[in-house]
């Protein structure tokens, strides 16, 4: 079973457009979180996109994050 962490993905300065992106890395987060629209132009328009890694920020203060696809969605 593939290991998935949650990646918080935001551009620097606008937060508010952030995102949590289940993925195996903040590369592969990244690239998910470049494609939605609204986090897209905005680092179109310069802005830079960064990716914290929400599971390990948890697992320091104590707690175990465990993500897991069930089935196909759309």
């Amino acid at each position: 079973m593939e290991t998935i962490q949650l990646y918080f993905v935001s551009p620097a300065g606008y937060e508010q457009f952030g995102s949590i992106v289940p993925a195996p890395s903040s590369e592969i987060a990244l690239a998910v979180a470049y494609e939605y629209p609204s986090i897209k132009e905005l680092v179109d328009m310069g802005a830079e996109l960064s990716a914290v890694n929400v599971s390990h920020a948890l697992a320091k203060k104590g707690y175990s994050v465990l993500v897991s696809k069930v089935g196909m969605f759309h």
